[in-house]
């Protein structure tokens, strides 16, 4: 069974650059650009890991912690990566205490999150 995650981003080229990425070392790969779409995916498929950029609309920098919260209480056991350009000591320790498992800052290469994700146990079957 090829294991699925959820990548999501508000730059599409970032999103379809990690998702051709991923499907290339065997993962199934579901990419999105908004807390909206995210949270239906979320509802309606099972992943073991999500990726989620912090801020997806520019105005709200909550938007990824938020995904990854919902994603951590619904997948006990998911990997949970945040990433983020704006990365600071708030930023980490709210991401640590919504569960989430790595913080990335951009720039952040595709081996980067494909370490990331093998360092927490999510390998392409």
């Amino acid at each position: 069974m090829k294991i699925r995650l959820l990548v999501v981003d508000d730059n599409c080229d970032f999103v379809d650059s990690l998702r051709a990425f991923l499907e290339r070392q065997g993962f199934i790969v579901d990419g999105v650009n908004d807390e909206q779409t995210a949270m239906a995916f979320l509802a309606n498929n099972h992943y073991s890991a999500v990726i989620a950029d912090l801020r997806l609309t520019g105005s709200d920098e909550s938007e990824g912690l938020r995904i990854l919260e919902c994603f951590k209480k619904k997948h006990l056991g998911g990997c949970a990566i945040l990433i983020s350009a704006f990365g600071n000591g708030e930023i980490r320790a709210r991401a640590h205490a919504a569960g989430v498992d790595a913080y990335l800052e951009k720039p952040v290469s595709c081996p980067q999150i494909l370490e990331k994700l093998a360092e927490y146990g999510v390998v392409a079957g």
